[in-house]
């Protein structure tokens, strides 16, 4: 059974001081993907991309762009299919929303495994 999505997720191994730091924008995102006008099946083949490539150039921060949903009919609907997709990539360690200056909960950090 899939677990649900949250805003933000973090690997229980990982030391505090980290989290905090990730939270906090301290750590610069390397690269970004913007999903705005995406469909939901290319925003999912998109991220996996961008995560793949990522990883393969050895990035530790990105950041993904998904918005908030304020144009949709109803509730966001990529942000929490990203926070699902997220969760589903072993290459991903943590996800949070970014800071006000990089989206605020438009935008998630995204923390990925060392190679």
């Amino acid at each position: 059974m899939a677990t649900p999505a949250r805003d933000s997720n973090f690997n229980s191994g990982m030391q505090t001081k980290l989290q905090r730091r990730i939270r906090q924008g301290q750590i610069r995102p390397e690269a970004s993907l913007d999903l705005h006008g995406y469909r939901q099946h290319d925003a999912e083949q998109a991220l996996a991309q961008f995560l793949e490539h990522a990883l393969q150039r050895g990035m530790r921060m990105v950041i993904v762009i998904h918005g908030q949903g304020y144009r949709s009919q109803s509730d966001a609907v990529l942000k929490p299919l990203v926070q699902r997709w997220l969760a589903c990539q072993p290459g991903v360690l943590a996800w949070c929303p970014a800071q006000p200056r990089d989206g605020a909960a438009g935008a998630s950090y995204v923390y990925l495994r060392s190679s």
